[in-house]
């Protein structure tokens, strides 16, 4: 990159600026308004108040995100008072991961081993907190595959009690080979039994999850398979579930985990095989919910996930602002920094457009924010 390049990247000068780049931390630079450089990706001014909802999203399979996740929930509860964390995981190892992260089990169900990092590190954390303070986790999406629905079906009976005790859940062997018919039959004989709000807002997710499988769509901790209609049912019941969760807390402020996709405002990058696709955070932007949407990429690097590895595809230098200062501009400029944030709730930082392949709009109109790593690492294996 040319110096004159380079150049475009000087900070503009205003009061507002030298106000807010005062109170940045040593390890932050800002390279114009609202674009920010670091060394320590958990330094970023991130919004900490001022919203019922934060949601960060991911590049799924990265080392760096992990940290920067975990710090956001420190900040959010001391600031602005989180106690919850909701991720992209099935609805039916919620109770697993709270009895982890609470210190009421010692061992993490394998099931979870792609989330194995986030939760240790919120055990650590509630390990320092009082016991009204400690944070919970929230799991939003389908249950996938058919066992993790049936195992579902049987924790619900168990928890009806007497009320559910003249229905009977067959063993899974049994189980597996029924039809949809005959599953949702069951389903709707259990919400017969039951008024309580907890119990039926499960009993919808099992629902959405048996129309999820018998679509052809599966999802385990290794390669997933989807079809078109499986990405709608997804987001129809993250949604719901959110929401729900959103109204038993009632005004209290949440923190969201999920991969970038469903994180958008709008409908961003559409694939030809979703036309019509919205994800749940444009859902709740309809439904006026506030919220805060960040998402995380990398520059370069490798990501692994689900058992194999990808190559980092982004184009920098097709995202730009409306001088035609580019990303890797931003990043010729700072080499010594290893993570840039563009704010884009920042006047100055609006014209910031996605280019192609993202149909080169606003990324304001998907994201509040964007943090990019000049270089991402693939995760652990951390499932058996």
């Amino acid at each position: 990159m040319n110096h004159v390049k380079t150049l475009l990247v000087i900070v503009v000068v205003c009061a507002s600026c030298i106000t807010q780049e005062a109170h940045l931390p040593e390890t932050v630079t800002a390279l114009r308004p609202g674009v920010y450089a670091s060394t320590v990706a958990s330094d970023l001014p991130l919004p900490t108040s001022g919203y019922r909802m934060y949601i960060m999203g991911e590049v799924h399979g990265t080392r760096e995100i992990k940290p920067l996740l975990l710090h956001y929930v420190k900040a959010l509860h001391e600031t602005a008072g989180v106690c919850d964390i909701i991720l992209e995981e099935d609805q039916v190892y919620e109770q697993d991961a709270n009895k982890y992260v609470l210190g009421l089990a010692d061992t993490l169900r394998q099931n979870l081993c792609l989330r194995a990092d986030i939760l240790e590190g919120i055990r650590a954390y509630n390990e320092t907190l009082p016991g009204d303070e400690k944070i919970y986790v929230h799991c939003a999406d389908v249950d996938s595959p058919r066992s993790a629905v049936h195992l579902h079906i049987e924790r619900i009976h168990k928890e009806m009690g007497a009320g559910g005790e003249h229905i009977q859940v067959v063993p899974f062997h049994e189980f597996e080979s029924w039809s949809e018919d005959d599953a949702g039959a069951l389903v709707d004989s259990l919400l017969q039994c039951t008024d309580d709000p907890s119990l039926i807002n499960q009993l919808e997710t099992v629902r959405a999850s048996l129309r999820f499988f018998f679509s052809g769509n599966r999802f385990d901790t290794g390669a997933a398979t989807m079809t078109t209609n499986g990405y709608y049912i997804r987001e129809d019941t993250i949604t719901q579930n959110i929401l729900y969760v959103l109204e038993e807390l009632d005004t209290a402020p949440v923190l969201a985990f999920f991969g970038s996709g469903h994180t958008q405002k709008t409908h961003g990058y559409i694939s030809e095989y979703t036309p019509e696709f919205e994800s749940w955070t444009q859902r709740l932007v309809e439904a006026g919910v506030s919220l805060y949407s960040v998402s995380v990429w990398g520059l370069s690097g490798t990501i692994y996930w689900r058992g194999d590895l990808y190559d980092i595809i982004l184009y920098p230098d097709r995202m730009s602002f409306g001088d035609g200062t580019t990303l890797c501009d931003l990043f010729d400029a700072a080499p010594e920094y290893t993570v840039v944030y563009v704010d884009l709730l920042v006047d100055a930082a609006q014209s910031f457009r996605l280019g192609d392949p993202y149909e080169d709009i606003p990324a304001a109109d998907v994201y509040d924010g964007i943090i990019i790593f000049r270089e991402v690492t693939p995760m652990g294996d951390a499932c058996p």
